[in-house]
């Protein structure tokens, strides 16, 4: 590692191993109130630089980390979560708030989410990362945790409590609620009316049950391939809160595909004629996304029943 060394630097950080870093008073005071502090008005010059010194217990990568953090460069990658733990624990030691935001986007960013979600989690739970929580909160309800080694449960960032995966996973069960309630209030606005449909009109008109003067329009007789896709969708739904993808052409095959509900122009119907719908309700989907809001962190074992290992808030590895 390179010690960073300003010119036209007016103070040292020395590291607890010794290492020596040359940088600007004035802009490590302006990203840390507690380091501006611990600096007594009148600091002697004690290195070969003429600048004076401060120590700081901190070992020489985290700081090196910081410092890269502070300056306008561009920010360091964490080569591993742990490192992360490191300097986040220097930053809130430090209280340099916009550091902590820098770290969040580089997490946020990162690798980690995908490689090392649960990992990742505990650290953002620790830390109280909420943005990088919001990022990492997929991968972390979709790990298996049964086939998971005990290192990854509870390792140097932390241990995994039983609250953490059953909070998460409630929190995923609401969300496909919601994308459940907009999946049945989703509206089709389609003009054109198929042959299923004509036949349900006319058959309506035969027995009575439809006024002949009544105009129906496609909502009072939607096409059944259309009724059929809602029921399966809302069922994957149901059945798979987390990795479900209701958008995925062989749903819609399969609703063309069953015998009771075939229609002469489903397929054309939910393939072409209805892409827009398709298109809005996809938007709508996504956009609820996987935020983990305030009310989660205080809410136990919603939905769940509470484990009576953790009555006394002890962690346990699952």
């Amino acid at each position: 590692m390179i010690c960073i060394r300003m010119p036209d630097s007016d103070l040292t950080i020395r590291s607890i191993d010794g290492q020596d870093f040359e940088i600007h008073r004035s802009i490590i005071c302006f990203a840390s109130a507690v380091i501006e502090g611990m600096l007594p008005r009148n600091l002697r010059s004690t290195t070969l630089f003429g600048n004076p010194i401060i120590q700081l217990p901190e070992r020489g990568h985290v700081i090196n980390t910081l410092i890269q953090f502070i300056y306008p460069t561009i920010p360091p990658k964490f080569t591993s979560l742990f490192n992360a733990a490191e300097v986040l624990e220097a930053v809130d030691c430090y209280e340099m708030y916009g550091v902590r935001a820098a770290i969040q986007d580089s997490l946020r960013l990162s690798q980690f989410p995908t490689t090392e979600p649960i990992a990742l989690y505990i650290l953002a739970r620790n830390y109280r990362l909420d943005l990088v929580m919001s990022r990492v909160m997929k991968d972390f309800v979709s790990a298996d945790f049964q086939r998971l080694p005990d290192n990854v449960l509870s390792s140097d960032i932390g241990r995994l409590r039983s609250d953490d995966y059953l909070r998460a996973l409630s929190y995923a069960r609401d969300r496909a609620r919601k994308c459940l309630k907009i999946l049945r209030d989703s509206k089709l606005h389609y003009k054109h009316i198929c042959r299923c449909q004509t036949r349900a009109i006319e058959f309506d008109k035969s027995t009575g049950i439809l006024h002949p003067k009544f105009q129906p329009t496609i909502q009072d007789y939607p096409c059944y391939a259309f009724l059929r896709f809602k029921t399966l969708a809302a069922e994957q739904l149901q059945r798979e809160p987390i990795d479900f993808d209701i958008f995925k052409p062989s749903l819609r095959l399969s609703a063309c595909e069953e015998e009771h509900y075939r229609c002469p122009d489903g397929l054309q119907n939910l393939m072409r004629n209805y892409s827009q719908y398709f298109t809005d309700l996809q938007r709508a989907v996504e956009a609820v996304g996987w935020e983990y809001p305030e009310g989660y962190k205080s809410q136990l074992y919603i939905n769940l029943i509470k484990s009576p290992m953790d009555d006394d808030g002890e962690d346990f590895g699952l």
